[in-house]
């Protein structure tokens, strides 16, 4: 990935949490409440996000930064909830940029895969609702979890039946190559 895609990445994920917070917490805490509410995605848990290594990094910044802040304003009235919405039907999802060979082949059949675990935002939206009605805590750390038919290896306590009727969404890989920096030897 070209450095600058990198920088751009951890400017809008993780600067634009940091700056949000800053820009609600004065108000939260002198009014002795608010809710703020951070989106985790993947990589959030510390599991390898492959092939989006470094959006999964930045995913995991958003994590323990939320866990922090929770401590940090603990007694303050204030609450904090970490939520991930799971795979959600959206421009990053549906019309992804790869970068080099081997993301291009890790990604080939990946829009069958959007059949199976992603869903409409509003799914997500419904869900945080929920957790935004049933949060009494200070911190939440909740999660949304995806459904489908469960592979050997996987608790199917946790996931339920694919909807059969739904069809693969429109899918457009596009390909980069891969970044090769000045100083790198070949």
């Amino acid at each position: 990935m070209d450095p600058r895609d990198a920088l751009d990445l951890f400017l809008t994920n993780d600067l634009g949490v940091f700056h949000c917070t800053q820009a609600v917490m004065q108000t939260m805490l002198s009014r002795r409440q608010g809710l703020l509410v951070n989106i985790y995605g993947n990589g959030s848990f510390l599991r390898p996000a492959t092939p989006t290594g470094l959006y999964g990094a930045s995913k995991a910044w958003i994590t323990s930064f939320t866990r922090s802040l929770a401590k940090e304003v603990k007694g303050s009235g204030m609450q904090v909830l970490g939520f991930s919405p799971g795979m959600l039907l959206t421009d990053m999802l549906t019309n992804p940029a790869v970068v080099g060979e081997s993301g291009r082949e890790m990604m080939k059949n990946f829009g069958f895969v959007l059949r199976f675990l992603a869903k409409p935002p509003k799914s997500a939206a419904d869900a945080l609702v929920k957790a935004v009605a049933g949060q009494r805590g200070e911190f939440c750390g909740g999660a949304y979890v995806q459904t489908l038919d469960a592979p050997d290896g996987i608790n199917p306590c946790r996931l339920g039946k694919p909807d059969p009727n739904r069809q693969t969404p429109a899918f457009e890989l596009r390909y980069q190559e891969a970044y090769r920096s000045k100083y790198s030897q070949e």
